[in-house]
C-alpha cells in the first residue's frame, strides 16, 4: 500500500509544480488494457480461485506468471515513454525472484518483524516465506518501511525501481509543458 501512496504523492507534487491530469490524454501510449488486465488477473490468481491445483500445483502461480507475461508486453510497446524502462527492470528483477523461488515472491521474517507485521507462516497471497532454499535472496522481499510508517511493509529492490519509474512517469508527463523560448531574429 505504500507504493501507491508515493505514488500518489508524486502525483500530488506534480499537481503542485501546475500540473494537469489531462496531460495523461495527450501521451502516446499504446494498448493501454495490457497495463490493466495484469491486476485483474492477479485478483483471480490470489482469490480462492488461485488455490485450485492444475498439475499438481495452485493455479495462482500459472496466472501470476500470465499476469507478469502480459505486464511485460504492455511495458515493452510503451518503451518510448519516460520511466517505462525503469519499471520493466523493475518487472523483470521481481519476475527472476519469483520464478526462480516456486512462482512467489520470498519475504524475509526479519524485515516483516522491522515493518511490524506479522510472522508469515505460509503462503499469502503473492509472498511465501524465506527459507534456506530461497535463490536469489537479494532480489526478494527484504527491504522494510519501519513499522512507525503508515501501511508500512516489506518490498524488493525491483519494486523500489518500479517505483522510480512511476515517479520519473507521472513528473515527466503531468507538469505543464515549458514553452519554447522566442527565437531570436
Amino acid at each position: 500500500m505504500f507504493i501507491p501512496l508515493l505514488l500518489l504523492g508524486s502525483l500530488l507534487v506534480a499537481w503542485a509544480r501546475g500540473g494537469r491530469l489531462m496531460n495523461f490524454t495527450r501521451m502516446p501510449l499504446r494498448h493501454v488494457w495490457l497495463l490493466f488486465v495484469p491486476f485483474l488477473i492477479q485478483l483471480l490468481a490470489f482469490s480462492p480461485l488461485g488455490e485450485r491445483p492444475v498439475l499438481g500445483v495452485p493455479l495462482a502461480q500459472y496466472l501470476y506468471a500470465v499476469s507478469l507475461a502480459i505486464a511485460a508486453l504492455g511495458l515493452a510497446l510503451n518503451r518510448q515513454l519516460p520511466g517505462v524502462s525503469w519499471i520493466a527492470v523493475g518487472l523483470a528483477l521481481n519476475a527472476i525472484a519469483i520464478f526462480s523461488n516456486g512462482g512467489f515472491m520470498p519475504v524475509s521474517a526479519s524485515a516483516r518483524e522491522f515493518a511490524g507485521l506479522p510472522p508469515l507462516t505460509g503462503r499469502d497471497m503473492n509472498v511465501i516465506p524465506m527459507t534456506e532454499a530461497t535463490r536469489l535472496p537479494f532480489l526478494t522481499d527484504i527491504l522494510p518501511l519501519p513499522a512507525f510508517l503508515p501501511f508500512a511493509n516489506v518490498f524488493s529492490i525491483g519494486d523500489a525501481l518500479i517505483t522510480l519509474g512511476g515517479v520519473i512517469f507521472i513528473q515527466s508527463i503531468v507538469p505543464p509543458r515549458r514553452r519554447s523560448e522566442p527565437q531570436a531574429e
